[in-house]
């Protein structure tokens, strides 16, 4: 099923149960459709399921030659299309808010555009962000969308050098076993609030995922693990090595820094976004207004 395709879930174990229903039709379906002898019938099974009536008459004939297994998995196919059209135009699904508090000595959101002495963004990118919530908690059958990010502290810059003896040195650095000190611009004393959404993801999942609702599942375990200062791996403001002080549920002293407000001309959106080796996704004119970054879709 099309992740662009919003199943509306008031409802939603149903609505889970019933994804996992058309997964295993649509399988069904294409095994039939390789083995299928009669050429009349491989063609009928490929063609378009929305000529509804050239389908009448043909489909009574198939009924008929094939065999009770298979006229079941060929009902579960037409049933897959017309409930996928209806779904279609019903209203979004029900989306599941989260949310926590971060703060750390230091950060790096790094600017691609800034070369080999790299400098920070003002706030964490849309993909720097859904790493920190997957770091919590992360599940196959849940998406975490970012939705925004609040600055609770001054934006301060400052000079940050490291011995680097990674695999970009240059050769004869590498054969030497010389490092290579990076010089960077990085954030310090940060804090932030961030905010993102859970939405089911339909993609393949454990059979006993199978008829739950990911994105309430995702919420409810997330937010306990907030709580107990648990996570999946260890989160990082950006570089790694710069793990926060701070990791939980907000603070009633933390506020909103409304003074930072700005416009960055250009701010990387997403990494990869189709999967390795991908070119980054990028947004012009990002506003960060009294404090507050939004993320476009």
């Amino acid at each position: 099923m099309s992740r662009d395709l919003r199943l509306p879930l008031e409802a939603s174990k149903s609505a889970e149960t019933f994804a996992t229903m058309l997964a295993n039709a649509r399988r069904l379906w294409l095994t039939i459709a390789t083995s299928t002898t009669s050429g009349h019938a491989h063609a009928f099974l490929l063609r378009p399921f929305r000529d509804r009536q050239a389908a009448g008459p043909h489909l009574a004939t198939l009924a008929r030659a094939f065999e009770r297994r298979l006229r079941v998995s060929w009902i579960f196919l037409l049933l897959w299309e017309f409930v996928a059209i209806r779904l279609a135009s019903e209203k979004p699904m029900k989306n599941y808010p989260i949310m926590f508090e971060i703060a750390g000595p230091t950060a790096m959101w790094t600017r691609p555009d800034t070369g080999d002495a790299p400098t920070s963004y003002p706030a964490p990118t849309f993909s720097a962000v859904r790493g920190i919530f997957e770091s919590v908690l992360w599940l196959k059958s849940a998406e975490v969308v970012p939705l925004k990010v609040e600055i609770c502290a001054p934006v301060v810059y400052h000079a940050y050098t490291t011995n680097y003896g990674g695999p970009l040195r240059d050769p004869e650095q590498i054969r030497g076993g010389n490092n290579y000190q990076l010089i960077a611009t990085v954030l310090i004393n940060v804090c932030y609030r961030l905010f993102a959404e859970v939405r089911p993801s339909f993609v393949a999942r454990p059979e006993k995922w199978a008829g739950v609702n990911g994105a309430h599942a995702y919420q409810e375990m997330f937010e306990e693990r907030i709580a107990r200062g648990q996570t999946w791996r260890t989160p990082c403001l950006g570089w790694q090595e710069f793990v926060p002080s701070y990791l939980g549920p907000f603070r009633p002293d933390t506020q909103v820094q409304e003074s930072e407000s700005q416009t960055l001309p250009s701010m990387l959106h997403r990494v990869f976004p189709r999967g390795p080796g991908d070119k980054g996704e990028y947004r012009q004119n990002v506003r960060i207004e009294k404090g507050v970054l939004r993320y476009a879709a």
